[in-house]
């Protein structure tokens, strides 16, 4: 990525899961289980690996996201790149254990600050 970290803009979501750990990391890891809760993919956890997600194309979206992995700490942490249609940025999965079996999963998306403030000005802009 070229864009320098002031010139992104984050989304932070945490959400708790009733589940270890083991099978949040087979959710995220696995390509088979990815597509079943995101999309098509050939995903694989390895450093360096690049891989697509695959979706049916949309107004402005040629329906694919060339990614790249970029950290992997088995059940701990999965960082890659994405760039989708000109849009750029990094998907982090921090996972924090909480005792019970439960973990919190921490999903941070980075978007370039430009095409960040194009977006949110679509969403916040009244119904026509």
């Amino acid at each position: 990525m070229t864009e320098s970290v002031a010139a992104m803009r984050s989304l932070v979501v945490e959400r708790v899961m009733p589940h270890p750990p083991e099978k949040i990391w087979r959710a995220l890891t696995q390509a088979p289980l990815i597509e079943e809760w995101l999309m098509q993919n050939d995903f694989q956890p390895i450093v360096g690996h690049r891989f697509n997600f695959r979706a049916a194309p949309i107004h402005g979206w040629n329906g694919v996201t060339d990614c790249e992995v970029l950290e992997i700490i088995p059940c701990r942490r999965l960082v890659y790149s994405w760039n989708a249609s000109g849009g750029r940025g990094l998907a982090a999965h921090p996972g924090k254990a909480r005792g019970s079996g439960r973990e919190i999963l921490t999903t941070s998306l980075a978007f370039s600050a430009s095409r960040f403030r194009r977006r949110a000005s679509r969403l916040s802009a009244p119904a026509e």
